[in-house]
This record gives structure tokens, sequence and C-alpha cells, in this order.
């Protein structure tokens, strides 16, 4: 086991990113260092790192995210400069742990000419110096655990990446909170098949799978519609993110038409992005008994899942704490 004092823990200034890492710095007994934000008159950030970093393992907890959900790019240039501040401290190494990664959505082209850019924020969190990333139910990546950004180009150096799943945690808060006990298990994507095997433990082996298909990352994905019996049964909805709620909302009517009785929507990142006048939230609350998600990202009386403990029990595993 590796000795503590050779690490410090700082969170962005999101304010739930400083708050997720307090909770981890307090579960490892690691110590939690303040990160100081400020902005300049005409909205430029300032960032100063703690001046005990040198030689130090850093774990920097920072959402890409704003704090009504949502990818921000603030958030995102802030953590490059922190990345920037604590390599050019000489941090022995840089832990950067994202709990909600945006920019997920394109990693591939749909057309010719367009940015794949979670390959380009690798690139740049790889050239700012990050060792490992670690990041929760990120959009392109299904494997649990470790997996490669390039994998198609193997004489990179990777960054060593690890993806998390909050899933068990929502499948136990469904089970324990919400008492329901042996759903039907529904998967809008069979792309999300991997999270399957880490829910059916806790609420059993009735699971059926959707088929989505999205023709590019502008038009709304569609769901095939499938003739399954659901009379009278409780139905759980797993997916990583809401953002404008089309693909759930789609989920849900197919699940409702097949009798189902209560719905509960479970995910880890809970935008609720407004499309076109539209808020799938309030959408979404019409025709369901609960919607449950992660404080990934804040929303008030949905955001039930702490997702901290996730976090500090996948980096004492993996940096052997």
């Amino acid at each position: 086991m590796k000795d503590k004092s050779d690490f410090i823990i700082i969170g962005g200034s999101n304010t739930n990113s400083r708050e997720i890492a307090k909770e981890v710095a307090e579960d490892m007994s690691v110590s939690y260092e303040v990160l100081t934000i400020k902005k300049f008159h005409d909205g430029e950030k300032y960032v100063k790192v703690p001046s005990d970093v040198k030689n130090k393992k850093v774990i920097y907890i920072q959402s890409m995210a704003s704090e009504d959900g949502g990818a921000s790019y603030e958030s995102i240039f802030e953590l490059f400069l922190t990345v920037g501040a604590l390599k050019s401290e000489n941090a022995k190494e840089i832990i950067l742990v994202v709990p909600y990664f945006s920019h997920s959505r394109q990693d591939k082209r749909f057309n010719v000419g367009e940015a794949i850019s979670t390959n380009i924020i690798a690139e740049i969190l790889e050239t700012l110096g990050v060792n490992k990333l670690f990041a929760i139910d990120l959009h392109f990546c299904r494997e649990i655990g470790e997996f490669g950004f390039y994998k198609k180009r193997k004489t990179r150096t990777e960054i060593k990446a690890y993806n998390m799943s909050a899933s068990e945690n929502l499948a136990k808060y469904v089970r324990d909170k919400l008492n329901i006990k042996s759903p039907t298990i529904v998967i809008p994507d069979e792309g999300h098949r991997p999270v399957v095997r880490l829910i059916r433990g806790i609420l059993g082996n009735d699971v059926v799978l959707l088929d989505k298909k999205r023709e590019s990352g502008w038009k709304a994905p569609t769901i095939s519609d499938k003739n399954i019996n659901l009379k009278g049964k409780d139905v759980v909805i797993f997916d990583d993110m809401v953002g404008t709620g089309r693909t759930m909302i789609q989920a849900v009517k197919i699940v409702k038409r097949n009798g189902a009785n209560r719905i509960i929507l479970a995910t880890t990142h809970a935008l609720f992005t407004k499309h076109n006048g539209k808020d799938p939230k309030k959408e979404l609350e019409k025709d369901t008994y609960r919607i449950i998600a992660t404080d990934t990202i804040k929303q008030e009386g949905i955001s039930v899942v702490p997702v901290a403990p996730i976090i500090s029990k996948t980096l004492k595993e993996q940096l052997n704490l």
C-alpha cells in the first residue's frame, strides 16, 4: 500500500466538483487543498494551484459541466489551466477525475471534415501532462474499466484512462430506497450492454434491450418499437445521460404502450437540456413514477445518488491506497 502523504486532492471551482473532491478526500484520508480561482475584469480566468504540489501526486477533480447541466467551456478551460499549472509546478503525477466528461458524443465521424472531439480533448490533456484519467459513464465508452483513446494509433503514448460506472449504485437505490423488487430492466441502447452485468445481481435477470439508431450527432435517435409483455410490471430504464430526453421519451412510450406499471428512469448524468422550447424533465415526469440520477450534475429532487463513494473506491483500488 502506498504512502498517502504523497497525495493531494484538489477540486475545481465548479461548486459540485469541490463538494465531491472534499468527500473523496475525507473518505480516502488524503489531504485536501484549495485551488484559487478568480476572474479578471474582462472575464479571463486566473488559476493558482497550491504551493506544495511539487513532487506530489495530485488528484484533481473537475467536471466539464456548467452548474445547471450541459457542457461548460469555462470549466474545460479552467481544467486546462489547472493541469498546466500543476505540471509547471513539478507535480510528480497528475491524476485527473472528471465526473462528467463533456464533448463525448463525437467519438467518430458521421460526415467528412467533422472534428472527433473525444480524441482532441485527450490529446490536449496528454500534452498538458495528465498521467491518468478517471471518468464516470463516458458517453462514447461502453467498456467499464481501463480503455484507450487511441485504439487505431498504437504508436502514441496513451493516457491511462478508466471508465467508472454508477449503474450499481443507481440499481441499489431503486431496490433499497424505492423498494422496487425484481423489475424489468430496460436498456434503450444495445451499446450499453456492459452495464447489464453490473445490475443483474441487484435487480434480477429480466432485461430488455431496445435497438437505438443514430444517423448523426444532430438528428434525434430512433428506437425500434418492440412488442414486449410488460403488463403490470415495474420497469427501470437505465441510460448514461439524459440530454434533450428524446431517447428516454421514446423508451417510456414503448414500455408504457406495452403495459408497464411504475416506470423509473435511472441515469448517471441528468442534463435535461431544453430543445425547441421543450423541457425534457417536465415531459418525462408526466409519464414516470420517479427519475433518479447521480450528483455529477445537481438536479433538485433527482440527484439522489452521490458519486464520491464510487470515485474513492475506484481510486483506492487503482492507486493501491
